[in-house]
């Protein structure tokens, strides 16, 4: 079965509790690096759902700027 893609609060939440983990205790050293690899990983995953909610605003807004057939 295929992972469902996580949204952003979820990301978020992933995140948080991430680096929640390498500051409240003492994590080994290969530990904290698998987990800031995933931190690194989470991070670029919620920049990629940022870029594409940008892209969907501006590509809302220039639409709504068009003129309609109507309008002429």
């Amino acid at each position: 079965m295929a992972a469902q893609k996580k949204n952003l609060e979820q990301l978020l939440n992933d995140l948080e509790s991430i680096v929640a983990n390498l500051g409240a205790a003492q994590v080994p050293l290969d530990e904290a690096l698998s987990l800031y690899e995933k931190g690194i990983k989470i991070a670029q995953s919620c920049q990629s759902v940022l870029e594409k909610a940008e892209q969907k605003i501006a590509w809302l807004s220039a639409t709504e700027q068009e003129p309609s057939d109507e309008d002429e």
